[in-house]
């Protein structure tokens, strides 16, 4: 796997298409976008839109390549491709230089890890990290609908469930997360039934329709 560290918020017409076409309250730009402004920290001469406090630092590539340059005006001339000061701060729509989450200075990468979890394991008594663990599935109370705690397998082989007082948050990733709601008993029926899960939400989309944005040469 390749991970280039990229700082991108996403599309904001792909979040306001969450909640108008599909119900997802909460997840339009506008309210997502607090969020981001949280967990960055950029300079000074970015737009006000974004954060300048967070855990996280965002830096433009350092140092700047004439290549990237020449690039650049090459899409500008030949294919009509609008530059993009921020695509943080408005439309993905256009050429730009990367966004990066290193310190800007030729520093380290930083990664969820070292940048939220570190630190909390230093001030937070009550936050654990239990690894070798693997999820079995996400508990669910009787209509499917509300997750109320996970079961784990410890690497002793031992199986407990852990239940949660507020909520659960599933972060495995494009391909796990499908994975786990699946064999919770989220996804479609018919294929749950194939694999001797038992449905307890018939969602056939679970699963289904996963993109990838391949980098060419």
């Amino acid at each position: 796997a390749i991970n280039y560290t990229l700082w991108v918020h996403g599309a904001p017409q792909d979040f306001d298409r969450w909640e108008t076409q599909y119900g997802c309250t909460g997840w339009s730009y506008k309210d997502v976008l607090p969020h981001f402004q949280c967990l960055e920290h950029v300079a000074p001469d970015y737009s006000d839109a974004r954060g300048k406090e967070g855990p996280i630092a965002v830096a433009k590539l350092f140092p700047a390549l004439e290549e990237v340059e020449d690039f650049m005006k090459a899409c500008e001339e030949h294919a009509d491709a609008q530059r993009v000061a921020d695509y943080n701060a408005g439309s993905l729509a256009g050429v730009s230089p990367v966004q990066l989450c290193t310190d800007g200075t030729g520093g380290g990468r930083q990664d969820c890890f070292s940048t939220l979890v570190e630190p909390m394991l230093r001030s937070c008594p009550n936050f654990q990290v239990v690894s070798e663990t693997f999820c079995r599935r996400v508990l669910l109370d009787s209509d499917g609908r509300t997750a109320t705690g996970v079961e784990l397998e410890l690497r002793s082989g031992q199986i407990l469930q852990v239940h949660c007082g507020k909520e659960v948050i599933l972060s495995a990733g494009a391909l796990l997360s499908p994975q786990l709601l699946m064999l919770s008993g989220i996804g479609d029926a018919r294929h749950l039934k194939e694999q001797g899960i038992h449905c307890v939400l018939d969602l056939p989309a679970v699963g289904r329709n996963l993109s990838d944005h391949p980098i060419l040469p």
